[in-house]
């Protein structure tokens, strides 16, 4: 009977934190980005200033330097912290610099999370919001997810970020809400800033002793360096000849350490640039 009641409880708070949403739990564009408002906006948790009393919310992610390859899915984590507090919210969402969806979001624990709409001047935004009971946890919660990086440089992508911390009464007294943004750039190597984007693809991925690419040249040489996430070059081949859908097998040397790693192809004018890992 008492965890019956236990459950009650939170979903009756999660009603009242979630009134008006998008999905079954959190409310879709509450991140304070442009043309938004945050959760402690007047009738909902506003009985504190935004950002005070302690509390944060953080984003983390294992993209290096917070500059995105295109293309690539990059893990992300939001943690919320207050001490004291026992259930926790999040509205995320990442946008172009003209305020347009920046992106793909994409959920990976769906008893935690989940994607939400709002349309804000003409435009449906999407965002990560928590669902009903997801943010329950004492003193800080972690929701996890994952981002896809648009297939092009579109420039800088700002993720704007919301977070709740909630006391857990029932009500919407005494919670403490907390806002926060991250501006993630385009990668660029220190090589051919200069240069256009071209398309390729890269098999198996993870590798292990070669890397298979598959790649149209329109100049006679094609270049391909191995990079380190932070853009040092670890090795290079190039190869000759043009050609549509030409396939190389780019051989690791024996003592190439395992990770993440980025390949570069470079032909005439062209690039282009992806993400893989090395098995080990």
């Amino acid at each position: 009977m008492k965890k019956t009641i236990t459950l009650l409880f939170f979903a009756a708070l999660f009603i009242v934190f979630t009134s008006g949403t998008n999905n079954s739990g959190g409310r879709a564009g509450q991140t304070g980005s442009p043309g938004e408002s945050s959760c402690n906006q007047s009738g909902c948790h506003s009985s504190f200033a935004l950002n005070t009393a302690g509390g944060s919310v953080t984003l983390a992610s294992d993209m290096v330097g917070w500059a995105y390859v295109p293309g690539v899915t990059y893990n992300m984590t939001l943690k919320v912290a207050r001490p004291g507090s026992r259930l926790f919210g999040l509205s995320l969402e990442a946008l172009t610099t003209a305020n347009a969806n920046a992106g793909t979001l994409t959920i990976t624990n769906a008893a935690q999370t989940a994607i939400g709409t709002r349309t804000i001047s003409g435009v449906s935004r999407r965002s990560v919001t928590h669902v009903s009971g997801g943010g329950a946890s004492n003193d800080s919660m972690k929701f996890a997810f994952r981002w896809v990086a648009p297939a092009t440089n579109i420039g800088n992508v700002t993720v704007y970020f919301s977070g709740l911390c909630a006391n857990a009464d029932g009500g919407t007294n005494g919670d403490y809400a907390y806002t926060g943004t991250r501006v993630l750039t385009p990668f660029v190597s220190t090589f051919n800033r200069s240069l256009n984007v071209i398309e390729f693809s890269v098999f198996p991925n993870p590798v292990r002793e070669k890397i298979h690419v598959r790649y149209t040249a329109t100049a006679n040489i094609t270049q391909f360096r191995l990079l380190s996430l932070d853009g040092k070059v670890i090795a290079d081949w190039q190869e000759t000849g043009e050609g549509v859908n030409k396939e190389t097998d780019l051989a690791l040397i024996n003592n190439q350490l395992g990770g993440a790693y980025l390949l570069q192809i470079i032909n005439g004018e062209h690039t282009g640039v992806q993400r893989l890992m090395i098995n080990r």
